[in-house]
């Protein structure tokens, strides 16, 4: 018989990804919902196709 791979990922990918979250909601806490939206919108008026 043959053994069964292990499909875990290995725990040094976990820990990467995780100060990878913690950076990204770090550094994106000052923009805010709000802002972000604004910015959709004032994008929506000036289209550029390019």
């Amino acid at each position: 018989m043959t053994k069964p791979t292990d499909d875990r990922l290995p725990l040094p990918v976990w820990v990467i990804a995780a100060v990878f979250v913690v950076v990204e909601v770090a550094l994106s806490a000052g923009s805010g919902f709000r802002q972000d939206e604004l910015s959709f919108v004032q994008a929506g008026r000036h289209l550029a196709f390019g």
